[in-house]
């Protein structure tokens, strides 16, 4: 009897430093235009690579859970309608694909994505070498992608 509690409790402990060090959830946070959404968006997670794809409703510091889903196993394509302002402030709808590879989800507690329209005269100004709608930067607690400014 004594052997099996102490079993039982090598097992609970070992699963629970498990969890504790392999159980990884990532806190998403965007930008459009430098301002952080605030409202709630339906994100899609899609693998290319398994076809699976991970749906999420998006709230700023929403937690995205990495190691229990094998979608984030390989790059996925974050997908996401947003309505916004053009310039004449006017509501615009917009469509976003972004890339992520595997590497953003990696040893962080965060995903900060910086989102810039470039029907935006001010965003179009700085990074003036792009012919997209849009530009992207990430940052993590072990990386940053900052986009080639033109001023």
């Amino acid at each position: 009897m004594v052997k099996l509690n102490l079993n039982l409790i090598i097992l609970i402990l070992t699963s629970t430093i498990s969890f504790c060090a392999y159980g990884q959830n990532v806190n998403l946070i965007i930008f459009i235009n430098d301002e952080i959404v605030t409202n709630s968006l339906g994100l899609r997670f899609n693998n290319n690579v398994s076809h699976r794809e991970y749906k999420v409703n998006y709230y700023p510091g929403k937690k995205i859970e990495i190691d229990n889903n094998d979608v984030f196993k390989e790059d996925v394509i974050l997908k996401f309608d947003y309505q916004g302002f053009d310039e004449k402030k006017k509501i615009k709808s917009y469509n976003y694909n972004i890339p992520l590879s595997k590497g953003l989800f990696y040893d962080t507690d965060y995903l900060i994505v910086r989102i810039y329209n470039l029907d935006m005269k001010q965003y179009k100004k700085r990074y003036c070498k792009f012919k997209d709608d849009y530009v992207v930067e990430f940052k993590n607690r072990r990386y940053s992608q900052d986009i080639v400014q033109c001023k």
